[in-house]
């Protein structure tokens, strides 16, 4: 990584370039890190992980599934569709 010295004035200073400066900053701050993140960060984003894929599941059953189990007017498709 490259030292970049993007300190700016008050009066140069904009949307863009604070962006910018804030970018580089943080790419140089993670390329000098020397250990990987700690464990219970990654154990934790693995429960998250499976956390999101079974809420998706719930919702999938719940908003399509249960009406065509229960055969309701509005139900997207039928018990035996796709099985022909």
């Amino acid at each position: 990584m490259t030292n970049r010295k993007l300190k700016h004035s008050p009066q140069e200073r904009t949307c863009c370039g604070v962006i910018e400066e804030v970018k580089y900053n943080a790419r140089e701050k993670r390329a000098n890190r020397q250990t990987g993140q700690p464990w219970i960060v990654l154990k934790f984003m693995i429960i998250f992980t499976i956390g999101i894929m079974a809420y998706t599941a719930y919702v999938y059953i719940a908003r399509f599934c249960v009406k065509m189990i229960h055969r309701q007017n509005g139900a997207g498709g039928s018990r035996g569709a796709g099985s022909e």
